[in-house]
């Protein structure tokens, strides 16, 4: 297609008016739509640099005293695409800064820190420990202070432990997001990231609300700061992220305290709790990492900022804390979707990535699947944009950029073609090694663990695919904001292969006048209840069953654990017990049409819409993949 022709109505940007909003009403289309952001790109890779007539105001407050008219402006923004001219905005901190993360976190936000040139001896912490940034001197900026503590922190655990780490998140993630055929890779990715952050830096279990609310702020208002606020005005963004934040920042203040008091002054465990005396080092509330069978990973990484602060406030710990928390959380929960819509779209990737799955699963950090995720990110990097603010005037690609303008970097864009090699996923290092370069990412090791043990968790689920959407009958794709941001991904597999039991849980409303009713139900589950019986055991697919009368005879409860389908499972009962069910539901509001023999499609709507699924989708069982059947035939075995 060629690029500077209209594509399904929208047109693309022009050669260069940058003073058109319609351009800018364009871009945004094609930025957010799948199938015309490509042919964007290809403008972009060969223009190098597009102008952006951007929608965002040029004032940091555009809101003046009452008295005053608000200025009537708009912010002059760069889109950079060129392999070359990224690399050299990256690398170029004289000319370009990093105000536009500064709205987000605050002076001491380490986004925000303006960084050092390079090359020079700054470039890269001289010592090990928690304590490297003190040794750089007065010299140093508060960035390269931030980030040389940082990158030293998330050194330990190592990347063997680190597997560990990542796979125990992923599990516990799992629990409740792999209850059901259809899940959200999505919603998973994003609970295995903020378990992993809880466990890691030493969070309580109370404390998941707060750092899940923190990601998902956090990571919309960055991806606002990045992209979004040049397309769209959302006043909303900036105030809503602050709370989050500030309420997960503060409470990584108190662990940081806390972790402190509790070394020198072991708090009290109760007397009548001897097994729970290992808590006495640890802050209320939160679990030490043995109870999770992960004692080897060592302190994590709170109690190494109370204990080896360095020259840092508090205050800088929670808030360096916190920036690494949010962006973990963003951009795992990107990472997994875009590689595994990869291997969903390519069959070759999706056997070899399967196969290598199963290979040593245990060690995520290294191995075949670790290399096919590093080699999808380098294809699209989970973050594809970054923001950077022209300090003084400068020449880009024979456009002249002014001090306050903004430019966007278009990192997937700059490691296509010829630069594939040499592509961007997570961020500019400087060397073979990551170590700390203006924007290289101190969390790319963790990052690259948990993604691949995502990955490769999903990859196991027996029969793992892409799900179909049900209006179009077509598979759905990732539902993505700016292109980059991965909201949604509808996956399903054949949870029966994996978990063989479903729950029932039927709750239905009992007839007034309740006491007659109740009483009358009372009477035919107890006369019934031998053919119930025998129903049940002919089934060989019932685990448990039974009934339950609720708020004093208001509701009858219907409780079941069973294999299969859950059509075939409702249906079989209707026809083996219909005169029987007939009785109970003379007694209930909302029955189905009457004989149920002769409407069991009617009775298996009605059971399904009473259907209550256990809480947050957690169902527990001691022996996922045994069958009723298998249990039996053991009974008669032993017998």
């Amino acid at each position: 297609m060629n690029p500077t022709e209209p594509d399904a109505g929208v047109p693309l940007p022009g050669p260069g008016t940058a003073n058109d909003f319609e351009d800018n009403q364009s871009l945004a289309v094609h930025l957010q739509d799948d199938d015309l952001r490509p042919a964007l790109m290809q403008l972009a890779q060969q223009k190098k640099v597009l102008p952006i007539c951007s929608a965002d105001h040029p004032l940091d407050d555009p809101a003046p005293p009452y008295s005053q008219p608000p200025a009537q402006a708009h912010r002059q923004a760069w889109l950079v695409a060129g392999a070359e001219e990224v690399r050299r905005v990256l690398r170029d901190v004289e000319h370009f800064g990093n105000a536009p993360y500064a709205e987000i976190g605050g002076g001491s936000f380490m986004l925000a820190l303006e960084a050092d040139p390079l090359p020079g001896a700054a470039a890269s912490c001289p010592a090990q420990g928690e304590a490297a940034a003190s040794s750089l001197g007065g010299t140093a900026s508060a960035h390269l202070r931030q980030k040389c503590y940082a990158t030293a922190l998330l050194r330990k655990p190592d990347e063997a432990q680190l597997s560990k780490l990542a796979r125990e998140a992923v599990r516990q993630a799992g629990v409740a997001a792999l209850q059901r055929d259809r899940f959200d890779l999505a919603s998973l990715a994003e609970q295995a990231a903020v378990r992993f952050c809880g466990l890691a830096f030493g969070f309580g279990g109370k404390d998941h609300a707060l750092l899940q609310a923190a990601g998902a702020a956090g990571y919309r208002v960055l991806v606002h700061q990045i992209v979004g606020r040049h397309f769209t005005y959302d006043p909303t963004v900036l105030p809503q992220s602050r709370q989050a934040l500030g309420l997960l920042t503060q409470r990584a203040s108190a662990l940081i305290e806390a972790y402190r008091h509790v070394r020198w002054k072991p708090r009290e465990v109760h007397g009548r709790l001897p097994h729970r005396k290992e808590r006495a080092d640890w802050p209320e509330g939160v679990d030490p990492p043995g109870e999770w069978g992960l004692s080897e990973i060592g302190d994590p990484w709170l109690k190494r900022m109370a204990l080896d602060p360095a020259d840092f406030s508090v205050h800088e710990l929670a808030t360096m804390a916190v920036g690494l928390v949010v962006g973990t959380i963003g951009n795992v929960q990107a990472s997994a979707c875009l590689v595994l819509q990869q291997c969903f779209e390519d069959s070759g990737l999706l056997e070899a990535a399967r196969k290598a799955a199963q290979t040593k699963p245990q060690e995520v950090h290294t191995g075949p699947l670790a290399k096919l995720v590093d080699q999808a990110l380098a294809r699209q990097p989970p973050v594809a944009f970054l923001p950077r603010r022209v300090k003084c005037q400068v020449e880009l690609s024979g456009y002249a950029l002014a001090a306050g303008d903004d430019v966007i970097l278009w990192l997937q864009a700059a490691g296509q073609g010829d630069h594939r090699d040499h592509a961007l996923p997570f961020g500019l290092y400087a060397g073979e090694t990551p170590t700390p370069a203006p924007h290289g990412c101190p969390g790319a090791t963790a990052g690259r663990a948990l993604v691949t043990a995502i990955v490769g968790e999903v990859l196991r689920l027996p029969s793992v695919g892409v799900a179909m959407d049900p209006v179009t009958g077509e598979p759905q794709k990732v539902s993505r904001r700016w292109g980059f941001a991965c909201e949604s991904y509808p996956l399903e597999y054949r949870r029966a292969k994996r978990l063989a039991q479903q729950p029932l849980n039927v709750l239905m409303r009992v007839k007034a006048p309740v006491e007659l009713h109740a009483e009358a139900l009372r009477r035919v589950i107890r006369i019934g209840a031998p053919r119930i019986e025998r129903a049940l055991k002919e089934s060989r697919h019932v685990h448990f069953a039974w009934f339950e009368l609720l708020d004093q005879g208001r509701w009858l409860a219907l409780h079941t654990v069973y294999d299969g389908n859950f059509d075939a499972y409702v249906q079989h009962f209707a026809l083996k017990v219909d005169d029987l069910f007939d009785q109970l539901f003379e007694h209930i509001e909302g029955a189905p049409p009457l004989p149920v023999g002769e409407n069991p499609g009617a009775f298996v709507d009605v059971i399904r819409a009473n259907n209550a699924p256990p809480a947050e989708g957690y169902f527990f069982s001691a022996y996922p993949e045994t069958e009723t059947a298998e249990i039996l035939r053991h009974e008669r075995n032993r017998s």
